[in-house]
């Protein structure tokens, strides 16, 4: 342990390098910014002869890092994916197939290459048709008729399942 005081820049690398391999389990740029903090003070602490100034160091380095760099930096991360559709808005405007006919109480769809509980606010819509998907509510995917340029008996949706 004489070389951990010997050389105290090796705890600080240390501390870096772990700092980052959290950072790539969290992916949170919290422990980015740690180890930084870690590797600057890594850097500068032969210049600093006592422990507990180059702690100081780190802290400073630690806030400095997480107040000032971090958002700006998480906000271009989320701005890169900001305009991402997820979940049931995804699914709005995709072509399914009606296995059940759909009624506005029952029916079945093939939404994705699942079978989904339909349902339509306008005329039956029969089975083996195409369809829409106008909104999703729950499990329950409510529809539109869809005019299909597929040809008849065709057993693929258009998004090809």
């Amino acid at each position: 342990m004489d070389w951990l005081f010997d050389s105290p820049w090796t705890f600080w690398l240390i501390l870096a390098l772990l700092f980052a391999i959290i950072e790539m389990l969290s992916l949170d740029l919290f422990f980015l910014m740690l180890s930084l903090s870690a590797l600057i003070t890594s850097a500068i602490s032969p210049f600093i002869e006592h422990f507990f100034a180059r702690g100081i160091v780190f802290a400073v380095l630690c806030i400095l890092f997480v107040l000032i760099l971090r958002p700006p930096l998480l906000k271009r991360l989320n701005r890169s994916a900001g305009n991402t559709v997820t979940n049931a808005k995804a699914l709005r405007g995709k072509t399914v197939l009606v296995t059940e006919d759909v009624t506005a109480e029952s029916g079945l769809v093939r939404l994705e290459g699942e079978i989904w509980t339909a349902r339509t606010s306008g005329a039956p819509i029969p089975s083996g048709s195409y369809a829409q998907v106008e909104t999703i509510n729950g499990a329950t995917a409510f529809v539109y008729p869809h005019v299909s340029t597929l040809p008849e008996g065709s057993a693929v949706t258009p998004e090809a399942e």
